[in-house]
């Protein structure tokens, strides 16, 4: 009788959030075994950003090692919507997560171009903004895939705050990355795009946090 009783939710593994955490994994393993100067350049751009700043015509990043960051951070923002309970589903959150990188991709890539008369800062920006959803991307789908094969953790309400806080935590450090590139300059329309498009995202989670969680 004990062999036909259905697994009680706290005790049955995620299985659709699992597979969002192995193919975030996997799309990492294809980057850096594929994509040495990609690999590279996202190791610097969370220890060394202002190396990014000195770019020749060898380290111009691949097309496909591009498309695999994006995909890093897609599949790893999906999975953490799905840990924070924005989204019922794995399908809506890849939805979720791919309009917002492409729509913030989009926003900084224009801005950047706008605020930035340097031109290699405007394109570093944009390669440090990649980067930086590439690291919490990953980041956000290795706690996913904890959640996942540890089910008590996703049928606790705390659940929700530890991702929102681990989300807010990973903003707050890629914008430190990205304004850590502006150091000594004060020019009005650069520190406007960091204040809207860096740590915009940062403000608008906590606010979101204050209002919900009160």
């Amino acid at each position: 009788m004990l062999e036909v009783a259905p697994l009680e939710p706290w005790i049955a593994v995620n299985l659709p959030l699992l597979r969002l955490g192995v193919a975030c994994a996997a799309c990492m393993w294809l980057l850096m075994a594929a994509f040495e100067r990609e690999t590279q350049r996202l190791k610097w751009a969370w220890s060394q950003p202002r190396k990014l700043l000195a770019r020749n015509a060898s380290e111009t990043p691949r097309t496909l090692g591009v498309v695999t960051s994006h995909l890093v951070a897609v599949l790893g923002w999906a999975s953490g919507l799905c840990c924070a309970g924005w989204v019922p589903s794995t399908s809506t959150g890849l939805w979720w997560a791919g309009l917002t990188v492409l729509g913030d991709a989009l926003a900084k890539t224009v801005a950047g171009w706008v605020a930035f008369k340097d031109r290699d800062l405007a394109s570093t920006m944009v390669e440090v903004n990649r980067h930086n959803r590439t690291w919490q991307g990953l980041l956000l789908a290795m706690w996913a895939t904890v959640c996942a094969i540890q089910p008590w953790l996703g049928h606790v309400d705390w659940t929700g705050w530890i991702t929102w806080g681990w989300m807010a935590m990973l903003l707050g450090f890629g914008a430190l990355r990205a304004s850590s590139l502006m150091s000594g300059q004060t020019h009005l329309p650069g520190m406007l795009y960091l204040c809207i498009l860096e740590w915009g995202w940062l403000a608008s989670i906590l606010a979101w946090m204050a209002l919900h969680f009160s």
